[in-house]
């Protein structure tokens, strides 16, 4: 079953919207931005840690990137805060 994109930008839930996904070879990348939050509202190592481990666990284990990663793509997330600072 083939599935597409939602239109950009979308909301992820109350306080999170994806606004680009972009696709180059070999990679995924998509940019999220927080609207109720403020870069100094969080722990940015603490949030990078912690994010990160769930994002590798789900690459590593779910099926629904299992193409991904036979094909080597890479994804990745980065964000913004309600201010647009990365």
């Amino acid at each position: 079953m083939k599935k597409s994109l939602p239109k950009l930008p979308y909301k992820v839930d109350s306080g999170t919207e994806c606004y680009i996904v972009d696709l180059e070879y070999k990679y995924v990348i998509y940019l999220y931005k927080l609207f109720n939050t403020i870069k100094t509202d969080f722990d940015i190592n603490w949030t990078q840690n912690n994010m990160q481990a769930q994002i590798i666990d789900y690459y590593c284990e779910s099926p629904c990137v299992k193409y991904f990663r036979d094909e080597d793509i890479k994804i990745t997330y980065h964000y913004v805060d309600k201010n647009n600072e990365f």
